[in-house]
Protein backbone atom coordinates (compact mmCIF):
# COMPACT_ATOMS: atom_id res chain seq x y z
CA UNK A 1 0.00 0.00 0.00
CA UNK A 2 1.03 3.60 -0.41
CA UNK A 3 0.07 7.20 0.20
CA UNK A 4 1.44 9.52 -2.46
CA UNK A 5 1.24 13.27 -3.01
CA UNK A 6 2.80 15.35 -5.73
CA UNK A 7 2.69 18.00 -8.42
CA UNK A 8 2.42 17.35 -12.14
CA UNK A 9 2.73 19.76 -15.07
CA UNK A 10 1.82 18.82 -18.65
CA UNK A 11 1.77 20.78 -21.89
CA UNK A 12 -1.15 19.58 -24.02
CA UNK A 13 -1.75 19.90 -27.74
CA UNK A 14 -4.97 18.74 -29.40
CA UNK A 15 -6.19 18.69 -32.98
CA UNK A 16 -9.36 17.55 -34.74
CA UNK A 17 -9.05 14.41 -36.86
CA UNK A 18 -12.69 13.72 -37.65
CA UNK A 19 -16.13 14.88 -36.48
CA UNK A 20 -16.98 17.35 -33.73
CA UNK A 21 -16.30 19.51 -31.72
CA UNK A 22 -14.86 22.03 -34.12
CA UNK A 23 -13.06 24.03 -31.39
CA UNK A 24 -10.86 21.15 -30.25
CA UNK A 25 -7.68 22.49 -31.87
CA UNK A 26 -5.80 24.32 -29.13
CA UNK A 27 -2.70 24.11 -26.96
CA UNK A 28 -2.85 24.58 -23.21
CA UNK A 29 -1.06 23.85 -19.95
CA UNK A 30 -2.36 21.33 -17.43
CA UNK A 31 -1.11 21.35 -13.84
CA UNK A 32 -2.32 19.56 -10.74
CA UNK A 33 -1.68 18.73 -7.13
CA UNK A 34 -2.72 15.19 -6.30
CA UNK A 35 -3.21 13.01 -3.25
CA UNK A 36 -3.45 9.26 -3.75
CA UNK A 37 -4.13 6.35 -1.39
CA UNK A 38 -3.85 2.80 -2.67
CA UNK A 39 -3.87 -0.71 -1.21
CA UNK A 40 -3.16 -3.72 -3.46
CA UNK A 41 -3.26 -7.22 -1.99
CA UNK A 42 -4.12 -9.01 -5.26
CA UNK A 43 -2.00 -12.07 -5.95
CA UNK A 44 -1.82 -11.38 -9.71
CA UNK A 45 -2.48 -8.11 -11.49
CA UNK A 46 -3.40 -9.83 -14.78
CA UNK A 47 -5.66 -12.65 -13.57
CA UNK A 48 -6.32 -12.03 -9.85
CA UNK A 49 -7.50 -15.12 -7.95
CA UNK A 50 -7.17 -13.95 -4.34
CA UNK A 51 -6.88 -10.66 -2.49
CA UNK A 52 -8.35 -7.18 -2.69
CA UNK A 53 -7.49 -3.71 -3.97
CA UNK A 54 -8.63 -0.16 -3.17
CA UNK A 55 -7.76 3.20 -4.73
CA UNK A 56 -8.76 6.77 -3.88
CA UNK A 57 -7.28 9.73 -5.76
CA UNK A 58 -8.02 13.48 -5.62
CA UNK A 59 -6.68 16.17 -8.00
CA UNK A 60 -6.66 19.98 -7.68
CA UNK A 61 -6.26 22.06 -10.87
CA UNK A 62 -5.97 25.86 -10.76
CA UNK A 63 -4.28 28.80 -12.49
CA UNK A 64 -2.19 29.31 -9.34
CA UNK A 65 -0.55 25.98 -10.13
CA UNK A 66 0.01 26.84 -13.80
CA UNK A 67 -3.19 25.28 -15.15
CA UNK A 68 -5.40 27.18 -17.58
CA UNK A 69 -8.53 25.67 -15.99
CA UNK A 70 -9.94 25.56 -12.46
CA UNK A 71 -11.56 22.31 -11.35
CA UNK A 72 -11.15 19.32 -9.06
CA UNK A 73 -11.46 15.60 -9.76
CA UNK A 74 -11.89 12.54 -7.58
CA UNK A 75 -11.72 8.92 -8.67
CA UNK A 76 -11.89 5.61 -6.84
CA UNK A 77 -11.75 1.86 -7.37
CA UNK A 78 -12.31 -1.23 -5.24
CA UNK A 79 -12.33 -4.95 -5.97
CA UNK A 80 -11.93 -8.35 -4.37
CA UNK A 81 -10.84 -11.66 -5.95
CA UNK A 82 -12.14 -15.03 -4.74
CA UNK A 83 -11.33 -18.56 -5.96
CA UNK A 84 -12.87 -22.00 -5.57
CA UNK A 85 -10.68 -24.66 -7.15
CA UNK A 86 -10.14 -23.67 -10.78
CA UNK A 87 -12.94 -21.06 -10.74
CA UNK A 88 -12.38 -17.40 -9.82
CA UNK A 89 -14.61 -14.35 -9.60
CA UNK A 90 -13.49 -10.71 -9.41
CA UNK A 91 -16.22 -8.12 -8.68
CA UNK A 92 -15.05 -4.51 -8.73
CA UNK A 93 -16.34 -0.97 -9.01
CA UNK A 94 -14.68 2.23 -10.26
CA UNK A 95 -15.86 5.80 -10.65
CA UNK A 96 -14.88 9.43 -10.93
CA UNK A 97 -16.37 12.91 -10.69
CA UNK A 98 -15.36 16.45 -11.72
CA UNK A 99 -16.16 19.21 -9.21
CA UNK A 100 -16.02 23.02 -9.01
CA UNK A 101 -15.43 23.61 -12.70
CA UNK A 102 -15.22 21.97 -16.13
CA UNK A 103 -12.45 19.59 -17.19
CA UNK A 104 -10.71 20.05 -20.56
CA UNK A 105 -10.85 17.23 -23.08
CA UNK A 106 -7.55 15.74 -21.89
CA UNK A 107 -8.95 15.28 -18.37
CA UNK A 108 -12.35 13.80 -19.22
CA UNK A 109 -12.98 10.31 -17.89
CA UNK A 110 -13.17 7.60 -20.54
CA UNK A 111 -14.91 4.25 -20.93
CA UNK A 112 -14.97 1.67 -23.70
CA UNK A 113 -12.79 -1.32 -24.46
CA UNK A 114 -12.18 -4.64 -22.73
CA UNK A 115 -13.74 -4.65 -19.23
CA UNK A 116 -14.58 -0.95 -19.60
CA UNK A 117 -18.05 -1.46 -21.19
CA UNK A 118 -16.61 -4.08 -23.48
CA UNK A 119 -18.97 -3.70 -26.45
CA UNK A 120 -17.70 -0.17 -27.19
CA UNK A 121 -14.41 0.74 -28.82
CA UNK A 122 -11.53 1.69 -26.51
CA UNK A 123 -12.16 5.13 -24.96
CA UNK A 124 -15.19 5.68 -27.21
CA UNK A 125 -17.20 7.26 -24.37
CA UNK A 126 -16.13 10.27 -22.30
CA UNK A 127 -17.54 12.68 -19.75
CA UNK A 128 -17.13 14.72 -16.58
CA UNK A 129 -18.13 11.79 -14.36
CA UNK A 130 -18.63 8.04 -14.54
CA UNK A 131 -19.35 4.92 -12.55
CA UNK A 132 -18.69 1.32 -13.61
CA UNK A 133 -19.43 -1.94 -11.84
CA UNK A 134 -18.48 -5.35 -13.18
CA UNK A 135 -18.04 -8.98 -12.26
CA UNK A 136 -15.36 -10.99 -14.06
CA UNK A 137 -15.50 -14.79 -14.03
CA UNK A 138 -12.68 -17.03 -15.26
CA UNK A 139 -11.50 -20.63 -15.07
CA UNK A 140 -7.92 -21.88 -15.09
CA UNK A 141 -7.62 -24.47 -17.86
CA UNK A 142 -4.20 -26.04 -17.26
CA UNK A 143 -1.54 -26.68 -14.61
CA UNK A 144 1.46 -25.20 -16.44
CA UNK A 145 2.64 -22.48 -14.06
CA UNK A 146 4.85 -20.76 -16.66
CA UNK A 147 1.99 -20.44 -19.14
CA UNK A 148 -1.43 -20.59 -17.44
CA UNK A 149 -4.46 -20.42 -19.72
CA UNK A 150 -7.87 -19.07 -18.70
CA UNK A 151 -11.33 -18.80 -20.23
CA UNK A 152 -13.62 -16.15 -18.85
CA UNK A 153 -16.57 -13.82 -19.13
CA UNK A 154 -17.62 -10.48 -17.69
CA UNK A 155 -20.88 -8.74 -16.85
CA UNK A 156 -20.62 -4.93 -16.77
CA UNK A 157 -22.88 -1.97 -16.10
CA UNK A 158 -21.93 1.69 -16.08
CA UNK A 159 -22.69 5.26 -17.07
CA UNK A 160 -20.58 8.20 -18.21
CA UNK A 161 -21.42 11.79 -19.10
CA UNK A 162 -21.49 15.32 -17.77
CA UNK A 163 -24.36 14.83 -15.29
CA UNK A 164 -25.17 11.15 -15.14
CA UNK A 165 -28.15 9.33 -13.73
CA UNK A 166 -27.25 5.67 -13.36
CA UNK A 167 -30.79 4.48 -13.94
CA UNK A 168 -31.41 6.60 -17.05
CA UNK A 169 -27.88 6.68 -18.51
CA UNK A 170 -26.62 3.23 -17.52
CA UNK A 171 -25.39 0.83 -20.20
CA UNK A 172 -25.09 -2.95 -19.87
CA UNK A 173 -22.17 -4.78 -21.45
CA UNK A 174 -20.17 -7.97 -21.22
CA UNK A 175 -17.42 -10.05 -22.79
CA UNK A 176 -16.17 -13.56 -23.49
CA UNK A 177 -12.41 -14.07 -23.59
CA UNK A 178 -9.45 -16.42 -23.65
CA UNK A 179 -6.46 -15.29 -21.60
CA UNK A 180 -2.85 -16.47 -21.41
CA UNK A 181 -0.55 -15.14 -18.68
CA UNK A 182 2.66 -15.35 -20.74
CA UNK A 183 6.19 -14.34 -19.72
CA UNK A 184 6.00 -11.31 -22.05
CA UNK A 185 2.67 -10.16 -20.62
CA UNK A 186 -0.99 -11.20 -20.64
CA UNK A 187 -2.55 -12.10 -23.98
CA UNK A 188 -6.30 -11.58 -24.44
CA UNK A 189 -8.51 -12.82 -27.28
CA UNK A 190 -12.23 -12.30 -27.19
CA UNK A 191 -15.38 -10.38 -28.02
CA UNK A 192 -17.32 -7.63 -26.28
CA UNK A 193 -21.03 -6.86 -26.35
CA UNK A 194 -23.10 -3.87 -25.22
CA UNK A 195 -26.72 -2.81 -25.42
CA UNK A 196 -27.78 -1.03 -28.56
CA UNK A 197 -26.14 -3.64 -30.80
CA UNK A 198 -22.56 -2.56 -30.04
CA UNK A 199 -19.98 -5.33 -30.58
CA UNK A 200 -16.21 -5.48 -30.64
CA UNK A 201 -13.51 -8.10 -31.09
CA UNK A 202 -10.08 -7.81 -29.54
CA UNK A 203 -6.66 -9.42 -29.59
CA UNK A 204 -3.95 -7.65 -27.63
CA UNK A 205 -0.85 -8.27 -25.62
CA UNK A 206 -0.33 -6.23 -22.47
CA UNK A 207 -2.10 -5.23 -19.32
CA UNK A 208 -5.64 -3.96 -19.74
CA UNK A 209 -5.06 -0.62 -17.91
Amino acid sequence: GEIRAGYEFTSVGSSLQIGEPADIEKDYDDARLFLRFEVDELDNVNFPRRGHAFLLNYDWHSDALGDENDFEQANFGAGVAMTWGRYSVFPNVTGGKTRNGDAPISRLFQLGGFLRLSGFEANELSGEEYVLGEVVFFRKMNDIELLPVYIGASVEYGAIGDDIDLQDDGKAAGSLFLGIDSFVGPLYLGAGFAEGGNRTGFLFLGRRF
